[in-house]
Order: C-alpha cells, then structure tokens, then sequence
C-alpha cells in the first residue's frame, strides 16, 4: 500500500464525483415509476390485470435495487481511493500521512469543491426563475429542479458515509472531499436562489409600451369608393424592453365601401427599406359569419426615424386575401370583386406616434388575427 503514489490515488477522484453525479440522477427512479407498456397519448380504463399488477410491483422493487446497488457500489469505489481501509497513526511522518497532506490532492479537493458551489449557484438560479414563472409549467420546472438537487445532496453524503463506514471511521481526503462538495452544493443553491432576483435571474414579463398616434392614407381601390380620415385614432406599440416601434395599429383610415378600414404596420428593430402591411375591413361592418376582407404584402418604407415613431411607407397591388371574394381571372385588377370589394389596393400610409404612455392607451385593439 505504501508504494502507491499520492498522485495515482488522486486521479480517480474527478472521474469518481462525475460518476457520483451521473449515477444519482440515473433513469432508476423512472424505471421505478414507470409501469410497463407506458408511451403517453391518451390513457384508457381496463379491468385490473394480476399479471401486470406483479410486473408493476417486480420493476419498482429492481429500479430500488438498481437504486441501492449505483449507491454502494460508487461508495465501496470512494471507499477505495486513497488506498484500503488503514489504522489511524499519529505519526505525522507516515507516508499515509504525506500523500493525504500532498499538494496535487489539495488542489483536485479545492477544485471539486468550488465546482460543485458553482453548480448549486446555477442550479439555485434556476430554481428562482422556475418559481418566477408561475403557471403548470413553473410549477413542474421547480420540482423537477428541487427533487433533482436534493436527491443529489442525499445521495452524495449517503456515499460518503457508506465509504466512511467501509474504511472502518477512516473518514479520507477523498470521502472529507465529498461532504464537502455535498455542503457547498447545498449552499449554493440556497445563495443562488435568494440572489437570483437581485442579479436577474428570474422571470418578468416583457414591457410593452404604448401610446397614441395619428394615420394618413391616401388609397387606390379601383371603382369601390374611398373616404380617408386624416388623423384617424391609431395606437403604437414598442418592441418589447424597449423605446423603439414594433408596429402600428391603424384603427380608422376611413369608408372603404361599406366598411370601415384598418390596417397594421409591422417595422422592424433597425430602420429598413422594406418592411410588411395588413389592411382588413372592421368585422363589426360585415354580415355575420362572412370571411375576413383583407389585402397585405410588402411595402417600401419612404421615409422613417430612426426609432420608427414616424415615417411614410408605399404599397402597390396588395390582393384581396379572401380566395371566395376575388373576381374572376378575366378580370381587371382594379376592377371590384364580386362580393363589392376590391381586388387589389394601392397607395401609400403616414404615420406619427406620440411620447409613450405609462399605461396602455383607451381602447387599444387586439391585432387582426385575434380581434376577428
């Protein structure tokens, strides 16, 4: 035993804490729980089956004993490194002595150990942010993590002591190590948690601002008449955590037919030269159960600031989107569909937003897709 090097001894250690973590988060607890023929869907009533009910109850006691066997065996490896199991001595010149005290295996110790503070400051963190989530999602997220580190804690100091107790209370550098790293996993996520949301760590929902602003349409629509209405009621939005324009919801660009016309600007973070719009018709003004009358596509930015508040944009033969409205091939493109309405639109749209306000604007509309 005495021949045995410091450094051949502390080398498996790293790869015997690596194994540790691995094996206490193992599928065994899943095998454990998980009946046989278990693949999700919908699940459907049978009548009680004795066979499967033995079968249920054999593979929760092998994922126990898949269990047990991972813990000792890793314990009796522990046990191991640092030499077979030795009375204590209190002769400081032993070479037992020397090679537990030697540099290179106080390093490997220090190193696993503050390894495993950052894993539990990561996992801590975590933690915090599942909780800041909320929900049935949140509410998993945090057990899983919780169930997770402290199976992993347990585990590690049960090891530990098992190794302790293989060595006959010759507790080595190798099993004082583990404690450790257990101790400071342990602190760790407890310090990771509680600072999560002074460092932000933790969830909070995107800060969309919105104020109010004011849109010009000038419009071609063939033969359906059009009535603009300079200034009609319009809302902005910003991009979420931010000062600059997401889009525009132009609520009232005036009498397209017998409708009521809208439209919604989506622009981009950073000014471009391109960018996409929707113009639809108020539901509210056509017959019940009848399809959405809308017309988008692309459109070139004119002009524009450069945090998007103001700025010209022109379109040119955005199609009716409604398949059932449209005319027939033959006809022409600015003539009206079938239904009354046009076939195609073109012109161009002005808008100017307002300083942002702290709460959201009176009357703020859903996008199209939601509200109709």
């Amino acid at each position: 035993v005495s021949s045995i090097s410091a450094s051949a001894r502390c080398a498996p250690l790293p790869v015997a804490f690596a194994v540790a973590i691995f094996a206490l988060v193992a599928p065994c607890s899943v095998l454990a729980s998980t009946p046989l023929g278990t693949a999700g869907g919908p699940e459907s009533v049978s009548e009680a089956n004795p066979i499967g009910q033995l079968l249920g109850i054999a593979m929760v006691l092998a994922g126990l004993a898949c269990a047990v066997a991972i813990v000792l065996g890793l314990a009796f490896l522990l046990a191991r490194i640092g030499g077979p199991a030795i009375a204590l001595t209190s002769d400081p010149d032993a070479p037992e002595v020397r090679r537990a005290r030697s540099v290179i295996g106080r390093l490997v110790s220090v190193f696993l150990v503050a390894d495993a503070g950052v894993a539990g400051l990561i996992a801590g963190r975590d933690v915090a942010f599942e909780r800041s989530v909320g929900g049935l999602g949140g509410a998993i997220g945090l057990g899983i993590l919780i169930s997770g580190l402290v199976i992993a804690v347990v585990g590690i100091v049960l090891i530990a002591l098992i190794a302790t107790k293989i060595r006959h209370g010759n507790m080595s550098q190798a099993i004082a190590t583990t404690l450790a790293a257990a101790a400071l996993l342990a602190v760790g996520a407890g310090a990771g948690s509680a600072t999560a949301a002074a460092t932000g760590g933790v969830y909070h929902e995107p800060v969309v601002l919105t104020a109010a602003g004011k849109t010009n349409v000038e419009l071609q629509s063939g033969a359906v008449p059009f009535v603009a209405r300079d200034g009609g009621r319009t809302v902005c939005n910003s991009v979420p955590d931010g000062q600059s324009v997401a889009d525009v919801w132009a609520l009232d660009l005036g009498e397209l037919g017998s409708g009521t016309l809208r439209a919604t600007l989506n622009l981009s973070t950073e000014p471009s030269s391109a960018t996409t719009v929707e113009f639809f018709i108020d539901g509210a003004d056509l017959p019940e159960g009848s399809a959405q009358r809308a017309w988008s596509g692309p459109a070139q930015v004119a002009a524009r600031s450069s945090d998007g508040r103001s700025g010209t944009l022109t379109f040119s033969n955005l199609a009716l989107s409604d398949p059932a409205a449209k005319p027939d091939p033959g006809a022409s493109p600015s003539s009206p569909a079938a239904s009354g309405w046009p076939a195609s639109i073109a012109g161009s749209l002005t808008w100017t937003c307002q300083p942002w306000a702290a709460p959201p604007v009176d009357g703020v509309a859903p996008p199209p897709s939601a509200a109709l």
